[in-house]
């Protein structure tokens, strides 16, 4: 599950509700996917619940 979330974030900011939806994933799995992302600095997390990936050139 881990790698399909890492494959549909963007650099543009996406509720973490709506790629769960996309992933086919429940929202209590995809915050806790989204926290880990987070964490090991793979994602950025927005206000509001957004997520984003972080630009690897930056």
């Amino acid at each position: 599950m881990r790698q399909i979330f890492i494959k549909n974030v963007t650099c543009a900011p996406i509720g973490v509700d709506e790629l769960c939806c996309w992933c086919h994933v429940s929202a209590i799995d995809g915050q806790a996917i989204h926290l880990e992302l987070e964490l090991t600095g793979e994602v950025r997390g927005h206000t509001g619940n957004w997520v984003s990936h972080l630009d690897q050139d930056s």
